[in-house]
């Protein structure tokens, strides 16, 4: 797996789409006791959830739909790297 690397963003709207997961996960998680089953509802809602960058060119978009062309594009097939099992 490839290292990460932080920087600084181009588009803020970024930023307010994690701080809007992140009130969004308040309404989905149950409030006491949530385990593996409830976090992989949560990451199919999220993922399935519209949004709109603040670039006009760059549209709409759902991030589940996104994240697949981007990694099929780099020729990943779709694969983050990611082991959740």
């Amino acid at each position: 797996m490839a290292p990460a690397t932080v920087g600084k963003t181009t588009d803020r709207s970024v930023l307010g789409t994690m701080v809007d997961f992140v009130h969004m996960t308040y309404h989905i998680l149950p409030e006491h006791g949530w385990g593996q089953s409830d976090l992989l509802a949560l990451e199919a809602k999220l993922a399935a959830s519209p949004r709109r960058v603040t670039r006009p060119a760059r549209g709409g978009f759902f991030p589940d739909q996104k994240t697949t062309e981007l990694l099929e594009a780099r020729g990943q097939g779709g694969r983050t790297g990611f082991d959740f099992t």
